[in-house]
């Protein structure tokens, strides 16, 4: 028998529905099944370098520099403020650690984008030290004998070859110090701060201690330096080959038990008995030369300064060979030969540029640990020993996160170590045997991209942390599990069924699930060829999606049968119907005739969903995503020139806009009209699609937005520092030839990542920037003013910016904008959520609230414990009192008709109060 009810129900039927997905959603992670990672996490870094330059450019240090002292001058904003909502869980790209000499339990840790952490804890939970103005990008850590610390900034580690090649990550700001032994605070030293577009301190690769007075080594580009004065003043004391200071890149300084010292400038390796200016010799290791050089590490026993060792990957990134010396580098033997398959120290990648580490055990001098893609052991009279395995599940005890960064032993146990990786943080207290995380808090994720579902669930793909969903304020946790493993991209969550999710890694490699992350398949059909998941053939590094849901579609296209199995109807009765293509979902339809008990009669199917994905040189659409039988049909709705960096869409589905990397904007239209291939495909002759270029620029767009309350307004914004414009606007972007025109106003030369238009406001425009976060409220203006709103998240870069803005039945989330941050994690804002500023205090149920938009009348569906009277409510956002009426009400369920015709459009609060009960729901009046 059809399923058939009478639009009382719907309500019902609705919070039924939801309540089954939050009861489903909440046991998520017990019913996950993790899918193997090492199946989709063999990118390696060079993709992320080149998505890297494709949005930043190539900065120099004074691009930077000029941009932060722009953003210095800009007031701070007060509309918005940011909470932190995970993961609390994992961890980014982390390169140095540190664990302080005066108390064994205090850690300290450096996030690549993330600032300096540190633990009080012994590493079982994090807390951010550095201000949050400056997020620090942390690339090593050291501390002098009288408990100052120091620590470097700008990563400069990259890849030797490919498009990439020579490219880095975050440039830093010179050297910081502790302002006092305590380590909570610090200051930037004025002797580093980079000011020039060649200033040698933009990238500090080591900084060290020595182990006998309070002299301080660091690693720049401008060779090695030291400071015997607390960082007031830095020399160069290589003089090489005679009495000029040698000025290569210094990559890694170590210091011995007695103070000699050993350092890698250039393509050679150094030695000096204490360290002054003039002691350096130069001891490089036979067979070494620029030409086969790509990255050098070395370490230094503890307990014998004469015995040193160093991993060397060549120009490729492939290791060359380790060597070790017993006499301070005189000579020199290989004890772990290069080009071997079995010792794959640095993978198929060749990442030895990348990730390279290496540590002699603190009590046996003939006892190493060498780090690359994983972790391996080697002891005199031994062999290799592979110790972790990266794409094992994290749970096991083998497992330590790909990419490893930095070892540092327990001053009091030398045989527990803490490990930094792109992972975050782990330890062994065995020698390296067994291995557990300890990235409890440790807010270093880095997103490209995030989206939320209607219950306040955040999905995103992050850089070598797969992609992750942190299930928010079902469980009030930010405990995040996976999805897909490698680079994560771009992620679509569904509310038609909300246990279905989309994520993609690098190069267009697709997957989805219905069990909200369990199982997850690939979906691309065999009309669209194969994804190459290892190069841009296919698609962009991060690619990205779309997916539109329509829970009342008077355009749609498609219709389905209703049937009157058991009851007969009356024309202009609404009924309620269940879409057969998208999962069962209920919606209402007012029958025009009527209907007899065994007729039938053929209605439109108004619930709709479109999932589109941007590949190189097409975008593709496809109606059957909640259709898991096998590949759905999929459609190639528009040829476009380029490949696609970006989409966004109205809100009514009719119209898609895209953006490319070389810079063109694409509006595509009549979508809501494609019914089959016939009228979807972009080859077909009786196709309703119509695709425009409605711009073109030189750079890649980065983001699009759409006014979700008018299609005409959509913006644009583009990466690169050093440009003079990186935000346009359009208020006729439905127009046969669109104008869109620059609105960077004061904003600082720095690249944009994201944009939203607030929902409430059009006049709103929030961006998530290299800086962070900045607003406008006037981007009608001939030059609007931006300020600063980075209040709770700091200058963090921002890649992703989501506001939720379906106000569909139950949800939990309306309003709520959501920031995907490059080195921090995940936050969220309630700043724009208005109605639950004036919602009553001691409301204790939600109403539906049918039809939602309304135009003229709705009605408010809710349930009594008693027979008598009610008052009906409607406030204002501002909280104002706009309809105040007495209705009567039965015990069990309600309905009651209000006429909001006299409202002007907006967002109210509707409230029934029965007695002291209040029970609230939310109304858009059109």
């Amino acid at each position: 028998m059809k399923r058939i009810t009478t639009v009382f129900g719907v309500c019902m039927l609705l919070i039924f529905f939801s309540s089954n997905v939050l009861a489903q959603q909440n046991d998520g992670q017990k019913r996950y099944q993790p899918r193997s990672k090492k199946a989709n996490s063999e990118m390696g870094i060079e993709g992320a370098l080149e998505y890297y330059k494709l949005v930043r450019g190539n900065p120099t240090v004074s691009d930077i520099v000029n941009a932060q002292k722009e953003a210095n001058l800009l007031p701070d904003g007060k509309s918005l403020t940011w909470s932190e909502i995970g993961p609390d869980n994992k961890a980014g790209r982390t390169r140095a650690i540190l664990i302080d000499r005066n108390n064994y339990s205090t850690f300290y840790a450096g996030g690549v984008a993330g600032g300096l952490w540190q633990s009080v804890t012994a590493g079982t939970s994090w807390e951010l030290i550095a201000p949050l103005a400056e997020n620090y990008a942390v690339s090593c850590i050291t501390q002098d004998n009288s408990g100052f610390i120091y620590f470097g900034t700008g990563e400069g580690f990259g890849v030797s070859t490919g498009t990439a090649a020579g490219s880095t990550s975050f440039i830093g700001g010179g050297v910081y110090k502790s302002t006092d032994a305590s380590g909570t605070s610090f200051a930037p030293l004025s002797a580093t701060v980079p000011a020039t577009a060649s200033d040698k301190w933009s990238y500090v690769y080591e900084i060290a201690a020595s182990t006998t007075s309070n002299r301080i080594y660091a690693c720049n580009d401008g060779g090695l330096y030291i400071t015997d004065d607390g960082g007031t003043t830095w020399a160069n004391p290589v003089l090489y080959p005679s009495t000029t200071p040698y000025a290569q890149t210094a990559h890694d300084v170590e210091v011995g038990s007695d103070g000699r010292v050993y350092a890698v400038v250039g393509d050679k390796f150094f030695y000096s008995p204490n360290g002054d200016v003039g002691t350096y010799i130069d001891r490089s290791i036979p067979g070494t030369s620029p030409a086969n050089i790509g990255r050098m590490e070395i370490a230094v026993a503890p307990s014998d300064p004469n015995y040193v060792y160093a991993s060397v990957a060549n120009a490729f990134g492939a290791l060359l060979n380790v060597y070790r010396s017993t006499d301070a580098g005189q000579t020199w033997t290989i004890i772990g030969p290069g080009g071997s398959d079995a010792f794959s120290v640095f993978g198929s990648n060749n990442q030895g540029v990348w990730d390279n580490t290496i540590k002699v055990f603190p009590n046996d001098k003939n006892h190493i640990l060498l780090g690359g893609i994983d972790l391996w052991d080697w002891y005199d009279g031994g062999t290799w020993i592979q110790k972790s395995l990266w794409y094992l599940d994290p749970s096991s005890y083998y497992y330590l996160h790909a990419d490893q960064h930095d070892i540092v032993f327990m001053p009091n146990d030398p045989n527990t170590f803490l490990h930094a990786s792109d992972g975050g943080v782990s330890k062994s207290t065995n020698g390296g045997n067994t291995f557990q995380t300890l990235n409890r808090r440790f807010g270093t994720i880095q997103f490209y991209h995030l989206s939320c579902n209607m219950f306040d669930m955040v999905m995103g793909g992050t850089q070598d942390n797969g992609t992750i969903i942190i299930p928010g304020n079902l469980t009030t946790s930010g405990t995040a599990y996976d999805f897909l493993g490698g680079d994560g991209g771009w992620t679509a969550m569904s509310y038609i069924d909300p246990n279905v999710v989309v994520g993609t890694v690098y190069y267009g490699d697709m997957y989805r699930s219905n069990e909200l992350g369990g199982n997850p398949k690939a979906f691309y059909s065999s009309v669209m060829g194969a994804p190459d998941p290892l190069t841009s053939s296919w698609a962009g590094f991060i690619t990205p999606l779309y997916l539109d849901e329509q829970i009342n579609d008077l355009n749609s296209p498609d219709s389905m049968y209703f049937y009157a199995d058991s009851v007969s109807y009356t024309a202009g009765t609404t009924v309620v119907a269940y879409s057969k293509k998208n999962n069962n979902f209920p919606f209402t339809y007012t029958l025009e005739d009527d209907l007899n008990i065994g007729d039938s009669v053929l209605i439109q199917d108004r619930v709709q969903a479109r999932f589109y994905v941007g590949l190189n040189g097409a975008v593709w659409m496809t109606k059957g995503l909640h259709d898991f039988s096998g590949a759905p049909d999929w459609y190639k709705v528009a040829t476009i020139s380029g490949t696609a960096q970006c989409m966004a869409g109205s809100e009514d589905g009719n119209y898609l806009f895209v953006g490319t990397t070389g810079g063109n904007l694409y509006r595509i239209s009549n979508l809501c009209a494609v019914k089959d291939s016939l009228t979807g495909y972009a080859a077909s002759q009786y196709s309703v699609v119509e695709v425009t270029r409605i711009a073109a620029t030189t750079r890649s767009i980065t983001s699009i937005s759409v006014d979700p309350n008018d299609p005409n307004n959509v913006l644009y914004t583009m990466g690169n520092y050093g440009s003079a414009t990186h935000v346009y606007y359009s208020t006729n972007a439905l127009d046969s030839i669109p104008t869109f025109v620059n609105k960077t106003g004061n904003l600082p030369q720095m690249p944009v990542y994201a944009s939203i238009i607030e929902l409430h406001n059009p006049n709103t425009v929030i961006i998530g920037t290299e800086l962070g976060i900045f607003t406008t409220t006037n981007i009608s203006a001939a030059s609007p003013s931006w300020v600063e709103d980075n209040s709770g998240c700091g200058r963090v870069p921002v890649y992703s910016l989501k506001q939720q803005t379906k106000n569909y039945y139950n949800n939990t989330n309306y309003g709520v904008i959501y920031a995907g941050s490059h080195g921090r994690g995940a936050f969220k804002s309630m700043s724009y959520v208005g109605l639950d500023e004036i919602q009553p205090a001691e409301a204790t149920e939600t109403i539906g609230v049918y039809p939602n938009p309304a135009e003229s009348t709705t009605g408010l569906m809710f349930r009594s414990d008693e027979t008598g009277n009610a008052v009906v409510n409607v406030y204002s956002i501002d909280g104002k009192l706009a309809i105040s009426k007495q209705v009567n009400i039965v015990s069990g369920s309600n309905l009651v008709n209000i006429n909001v015709s006299d409202l002007s459009s907006g967002n109210y609060l509707v409230e029934v109060r029965i007695g002291s009960v209040s029970k609230v729901g939310k109304l858009i009046k059109k």
